[in-house]
Order: structure tokens, then C-alpha cells, then sequence
């Protein structure tokens, strides 16, 4: 074989080395959009669905309650129940009582759907105002910078004018107050706590405003709206 035949054999091989290599690149690079294409799909989709949840899915969401002991089910090393809010020492009696041995007329008030939801009946939080001091304050904390929304799952009044359910009148004694000078609380309005006798259920405070919450009266596990201002 002479020089020349050798030569352009070799020329050859070195094309045909050079045009698969850039095959080879050409499939990859395809590979690789394709790659790019259904991944870029994946996170549209990803991303489509967490709007769709956010806009369209907020009526479905649980409301997130920050007391850790709202159910009052918590015990101290003497095995005696935590309780999970304060009145600020304006209350006579101020007591958790366990639920099976609550008022039968107070446990048949209590819905079955607060029920239901947190897995297990929840110990009632019994409270006696004095009749000499006002206004009361209740659910003492500072949980968000920001709004918040307050109150329980369910009160019943034995006597009182508080709104609830019971014998007691009804009227909304219970204020909205947003966070003041590092703290926050929930005041009864004036003198709507002297005297009055409640038995209270699974207290709540949620980060940000529920718009459908109203504060004393019975508060739907799902709200259709938080917004959040957590500055």
C-alpha cells in the first residue's frame, strides 16, 4: 500500500470518526432538550398547581391554630391539666374539667364537627368571672407581627351577656384587636364579663385575618380565607 493510500484511508477514517461524533452530539443535544422540554412541563405544572391551590383551594384549608395546648389535653409533671390560656387573674374559678366530666348539657352543645376534626373531644375550660372588675382580658401572646384572628371552637354560656350558646344572653361582647406594642390580646367588651359563667372550647389564634371567623360564636374548622401580613 503506498503512501497515499494510507493517507487517504486514514482521512477517511477520520471523517467518518468526525461525522458519527457530531451525530452522537446531535442526538445528546436532542436528548438533552427533550430533557429540558418535560422538565420545564413538570415545574409549569408544579407551579400551576400551587397557584391553582392558593387561588382556588383556600376554602379547604384547615385553619392553622398556634396555642400548642388549644384542646387543653397537657399535663405537668403531677399529671394535673395545663391550662392553656390566662384571664389575667380576673376570674373567681378559672379550671380545666375533662371531658367526661363536663355538663352533659354543655357536651351536647359542643358540635360534632369540632369534634371530628381534632381527633378526640376536647376538656372544657370552665371560667367564673368576678362581678366587680371589667373588662376581662383573654388569650394573652404575641404569635405573628402583624393581624391575627382569635377565639374559640365553641363557648357555652351559663350566665353572662356574652354570645354563645346556652341560657345566657346573646350579644358579640368579644373585640378584634390587633397587635399593640409587642403584645396582643382579646378583650370582652365593657362590663360583659361580670358575673358571667362560660365553659369554653379548644381556644385559637390563626396567623393572619379569617374572614369568616366570627370570634366567641362557633368557628369553622375550614375558613375560606387567610390572608397573611406577618411583617
Amino acid at each position: 500500500m503506498s503512501l497515499e493510500s494510507s493517507v487517504q484511508e486514514l482521512t477517511s477514517a477520520v471523517s467518518e470518526s468526525t461525522k458519527a461524533a457530531q451525530d452522537l452530539a446531535q442526538e445528546v443535544a436532542g436528548k438533552m432538550g427533550e430533557i429540558d422540554q418535560e422538565l420545564a412541563h413538570q415545574i409549569q405544572q408544579v407551579d400551576q398547581q400551587v397557584s391553582d391551590y392558593l387561588a382556588d383551594a383556600r376554602s379547604e384549608c384547615f385553619y392553622v391554630n398556634l396555642f400548642r395546648n388549644s384542646f387543653a389535653h397537657e399535663t405537668d409533671e403531677h399529671g394535673a391539666l395545663l391550662f392553656p390560656i390566662s384571664t389575667y387573674g380576673k376570674t373567681v374559678t378559672a379550671e380545666v374539667v375533662a371531658w367526661a366530666d363536663t355538663p352533659e348539657i354543655v357536651k351536647a352543645t359542643v358540635p360534632n364537627k369540632l369534634k371530628k376534626n381534632i381527633g378526640m373531644a376536647p376538656n372544657a375550660i370552665h371560667l367564673i368571672f368576678k362581678s366587680d372588675e371589667d373588662p376581662s382580658f383573654w388569650l394573652p401572646g404575641n404569635p405573628v407581627a402583624g393581624r391575627f384572628s382569635g377565639g374559640f371552637g365553641h363557648v357555652y354560656v351559663v350566665s353572662g351577656a356574652m354570645s354563645g350558646y346556652g341560657p345566657g344572653e346573646s350579644g358579640p361582647r368579644l373585640e378584634h384587636v390587633d397587635r399593640d406594642v409587642g403584645s396582643w390580646h382579646i378583650d370582652l367588651v365593657y362590663d360583659a364579663a361580670r358575673g358571667s359563667e362560660v365553659y369554653c372550647f379548644a381556644p385559637f389564634v390563626v396567623a393572619g385575618y379569617c374572614h369568616d371567623a366570627d370570634l366567641v360564636q362557633y368557628i369553622p374548622i375550614q375558613t375560606s380565607m387567610i390572608e397573611l401580613n406577618i411583617s
